[in-house]
Formats: C-alpha cells, structure tokens, sequence
C-alpha cells in the first residue's frame, strides 16, 4: 500500500514484500518574517513581511529485509540531494510541502555483514520548500 511520495525517488509504501516508510513520525515546522523596525520612542515595532521557510524532518530504516537494497535507496537520494531536485512531498493524499527539496541527509549504518555489505541503514532527513 503506497503511503507517500517524494517523486520516484521515495515512494513510501507499506506491504508484505516492502516497508520503506518514515519512522517515529515526521515532524513539520513552519515560520513567517518579520521585520523590525525601531521607533524614537519606545519599544522596535514589528511588520508582517511574508511566510518563511516550511521544513519537514523524518527518519526512515532501511532494512534489506523489509527493503530491498537500501544502499541504492540511499545512493538515489543522495544523488537527487546533490543534483538540487525538488518535488511535492505527499503523504497520503496531503500534498504536505508543494515543491520540497532535500537541504541535509545523514545516514548511520546499523548492520553490515562479513563482506562489507550494508544490511540496515538509518537515514536522518530535512527537506525545506523551494519557492
């Protein structure tokens, strides 16, 4: 069952063959600008410029037992990261970021094998919409 997406390279699903989903949750935080302006008397003032930058932050597990080769899941969005694609970030039906970009991934590799293959990898991602 397709859960997400970030284009074709995160497709977020949840099936008997394949889990490739966020874990713990994801967390979204969102901001506006302001700009301060000081008076003669008294205290600065502050004026509504616009909104800020949304970012969403999310962790996913990738287990070459629930996910079939997760250096390549890892090596896909690692190169979209640094290539500077961007696409809409869906959850579910929710559109949650219109056009998200990956700013920071950090991957911690939890199980490699005698021969130096990656068995489970945990990848800390921030993606930031582009405007």
């Amino acid at each position: 069952m397709k859960v997400g997406s970030w284009g074709n390279v995160i497709r977020f699903q949840v099936s008997g063959n394949k889990v490739l989903t966020f874990q713990n949750g994801m967390a979204r935080a969102t901001s506006v600008q302001y700009e301060t302006h000081n008076t003669l008397y008294g205290a600065p003032r502050l004026q509504f410029v616009g909104p800020g930058t949304e970012t969403v932050r999310f962790t996913m597990e990738l287990n070459a037992m629930i996910c079939r080769k997760p250096v390549r899941v890892e090596d896909a969005i690692r190169k979209a990261m640094l290539k500077g694609e961007y696409y809409p970030l869906i959850v579910g039906k929710r559109c949650i970021l219109k056009n998200a970009l990956i700013t920071s991934m950090s991957t911690s590799y939890d199980i490699v094998i005698v021969d130096g293959r990656i068995m489970s990898l945990k990848i800390d991602i921030e993606m930031s919409d582009y405007n």
